[in-house]
């Protein structure tokens, strides 16, 4: 991957969502996953499943939202 990227990560009730945009706001990845009552075990199989495409150096933004956002932004 080229250039800076921004992900995005929705962690809600009964499934994970997570895309990933180049610096113009065209979606790189989309990934949905239900999480069977494992919300943050989960996200962060996203989030680690990324790095070898998408190396966090190169993270320009992490936003998180949904009912599980407030605690995977503090991790």
């Amino acid at each position: 991957m080229q250039g800076l990227f921004d992900v995005g990560l929705d962690v809600g009730s009964v499934s994970v969502k997570l895309v990933v945009m180049n610096e113009q706001g065209e979606v790189l990845r989309e990934e949905y996953r239900r999480h069977l009552g494992e919300p943050y075990r989960v996200a962060l199989a996203l989030l680690t499943e990324l790095e070898p495409e998408f190396p966090l150096d190169r993270c320009r933004l992490a936003a998180f939202t949904g009912v599980g956002g407030k605690v995977m932004a503090e991790l």
